[in-house]
């Protein structure tokens, strides 16, 4: 089964930490350096970018294991806490975007609001966890004007064409749970199809013209 992208970090150490944790449990996981992909480099220096693979099907009992070991942890937390200075809507807004947290913040988030009297059982954290994950799903929308501009490159006949196309059409993106979905809408993968196909098709009639040209000379 393909490797999915389950965590990533700016950090070598940390990514090694979540990779040496997981094999502690016996689940298999790969780190990517993605640092050279990243983004250009500024003031000389590339941004680092280390991503942790493994397979979807590990990715719940790999979420456990990491609430788990940030649970472990609550009692060391540091004096003055950043979250701590969290109004109320904006623990309950960490805990709907707990994805996006780390596990330690999420159960800290969940602490601080029973600290204030703030009742969130089990049932409303699982539909918080039921709609954020709803939206994760939804596809993105691509502006008209990209999708216009790769109609553009497909009929210069160039290679950005079927690379347009082709992103369009098989770009996924990785839910939390493991779950692998189309990143973009069938509209606009449909509109993608077309922009390769037709790149395909302006390219090859170039190359054909070009090779005709020559053999005639």
């Amino acid at each position: 089964m393909e490797l999915a992208s389950f965590r990533t970090y700016t950090s070598l150490a940390e990514a090694e930490t979540l990779q040496q944790t997981l094999k502690q449990h016996e689940i298999d996981c790969l780190i990517i350096d993605n640092s050279l992909a990243a983004g250009a480099a500024i003031g000389g220096q590339l941004p680092k970018e280390y991503e942790v693979k493994l397979k979807p099907e590990n990715f719940e009992a790999a979420n456990a294991i990491l609430e788990q070991r940030a649970a472990e942890d609550m009692d060391e937390l540091p004096e003055g806490y950043y979250l701590s200075e969290f109004t109320n809507d904006e623990l309950i807004d960490v805990l709907a975007h707990r994805y996006e947290w780390s596990e330690f913040d999420y159960l800290h988030a969940r602490r601080l609001l029973e600290e204030r009297g703030v009742d969130i059982n089990e049932q409303q954290l699982q539909e918080i966890t039921v709609n954020r994950l709803r939206e994760l799903t939804k596809p993105e929308k691509i502006h008209p004007g990209w999708i216009a501009l790769g109609y553009v490159f497909a009929l210069l006949g160039g290679v950005v064409g079927i690379l347009t196309g082709f992103g369009i059409v098989y770009s996924t993106k990785t839910l939390p749970t493991g779950i692998v979905v189309p990143t973009y809408s069938p509209n606009d993968r449909k509109h993608g199809r077309y922009i390769l196909i037709l790149s395909v098709i302006v390219l090859t009639a170039a190359v054909l013209y070009k090779v005709s040209l020559m053999m005639e000379m």
